[in-house]
């Protein structure tokens, strides 16, 4: 049998009861498989319920991870790091900043501070000292101005 032959036979073949019946039978079960899919694999439950951010910067640790958690959001604690202002445990930055409306169980990082820094000076052992009297250079002249003389004692 020839290429035109067979073709010829397929072509009655798709004319045939037969082939009609497969045809809608493939065609159901498709369509079938295509919405079981669709609807167990891909649920469509509308738009995810969005949140606002609290802001929370300012407050202690704790009393931040709670007021995240009343507005269904979990924490996450970020950096640690000394403050020139904050005390331990209170809150320095957070991500994301307060007021973004985000999907709920969103993870929101905390910065908080590591405790207050205190200036050092870079020598400690000179502290300075201001006087009203005048310095010793100064107390042989006739005329005693009325300045304030700094000077540095070791």
């Amino acid at each position: 049998m020839t290429i035109s032959g067979k073709l010829k036979s397929f072509r009655d073949w798709l004319r045939s009861p037969v082939a009609r019946t497969h045809g809608i039978i493939a065609g159901v079960a498709f369509t079938l498989a295509w919405l079981i899919v669709a609807i167990v694999l891909l649920p469509d439950t509308g738009p995810a319920p969005s949140v606002a951010v609290p802001a929370v910067v300012g407050l202690r640790f704790e009393e931040a991870e709670q007021k995240l958690a009343e507005s269904g959001l979990k924490v996450a604690l970020g950096e640690t790091r000394p403050s020139l202002t904050a005390p331990r445990r209170y809150v320095l930055a957070q991500t994301p900043a307060a007021g973004t409306s985000v999907g709920s169980a969103m993870v929101v990082t905390l910065d908080i501070s590591a405790g207050q820094i205190r200036a050092r000076s870079r020598m400690p052992w000179m502290t300075r000292t201001v006087s009203s009297r005048p310095s010793p250079a100064m107390s042989s002249t006739t005329t005693t101005p009325s300045v304030l003389c700094t000077r540095f004692t070791m």
